[in-house]
Formats: C-alpha cells, structure tokens, sequence
C-alpha cells in the first residue's frame, strides 16, 4: 500500500485501570506561609496537597499526621477527601494543580490548611516546627474517554478517576520528608 497505517485501529481505547504515579522533582519553602513542590505524573490528571501538622502539636483544628487515614470516608481526616480539601461544608479544593502532560513539571504551592472538622482553609502560618504533606492524584481518564471524537461501537462510560491508594499516598508523604 501506499500509506501503511501500521496497525492503526481508529475509535479503540484501551481502559485505563491503573491510578497515577506522582513524581517528586524538588520541594522548598518559598516563605515562613508558603511551600512548594514540583511534581510530575506519569499520565494527565490532577494533583492535591495537603499540610498536617506534627503529630507532637497540641491543637485539634487541624488534621496531624497520625490523624490521616484512608479506612473509613466517613471519619475526620480521610485522605483522599480531605487532601483534595473538598466538603459539602466547606469553600471547596486548595492547593491543587492540574496536570496537561505527563512527566512535565508543574509547581504546586501551599499557603493554606485545611481544618479538621471541614468547614474552612486558613493560612498556615509560619512553619518553625514544621509540616509533613501529603499528596494525592486522579487521572484523567475518564475526561479523556467522554470527550474523544471517535468512540468504539462497544463504548462504556467509564467510571470515577482512577485515584492514588492510600498506601502510595504514605509512601509519598515520605520520600517528600519534613517541611518547615
């Protein structure tokens, strides 16, 4: 032939099953209030990032590090709800960035803490003890798949994003090490 298309199927996807890896390319502290990360991920998608204070502070307004959980939803500090700083309650997601192209870099900056109980964000004030953070991603897939121009005559909706387990979520929080 004159064009080979080498094996090019037109309308097929492939169902993305597996949740984002977020990347770590460097963090600092811009201001006493303000941290930084830059982070990759391997797929578009969006990124969130939390602070919470050391397990060693004393207030209960804000979610320590011991306090972040990922078994039950419904309980105070769950991860993913919490990260993403969204409630029914509350002014809705901070410190978050979204992610157009894989292993790009994009800066994520956080200036504000989520209360433990949902109801608000407020500066953070100045981080002389301080902060372990938290990261969280969903892909994009389920964007990507519902606003394709081609769809296969065997097309389902997907589903919710495919989100970052718990356990990558801890990891993560490790390898960004203390903040102050």
């Amino acid at each position: 032939p004159m064009a080979p298309a080498g094996g090019r199927s037109g309308a097929v996807w492939v169902v993305d099953a597996t949740p984002p890896v977020m990347i770590l390319v460097s963090q600092e502290a811009l201001t006493e209030e303000q941290l930084q990360l830059t982070l990759q991920l391997n797929e578009p998608g969006t990124l969130w990032c939390q602070i919470a204070d050391l397990d060693a502070h004393t207030s209960s307004d804000y979610c320590r590090e011991s306090d972040y959980q990922g078994s039950n939803p419904a309980n105070p500090c769950y991860f993913s709800k919490f990260i993403k700083g969204s409630s029914a309650s509350g002014p809705g997601p901070i410190n978050r960035v979204d992610v157009h192209q894989a292993y790009t870099d994009y800066d994520l900056e956080i200036d504000q803490i989520w209360r433990s109980d949902e109801t608000n964000h407020v500066s953070m004030g100045p981080g002389e003890a301080g902060y372990k953070v938290f990261c969280f991603a969903e892909d994009d897939w389920v964007f990507e798949a519902e606003a394709a121009l081609g769809q296969s005559p065997h097309y389902q909706t997907p589903g919710a994003p495919n989100p970052t387990p718990w356990a990558d979520v801890e990891a993560f929080k490790d390898v960004i090490g203390l903040m102050t």
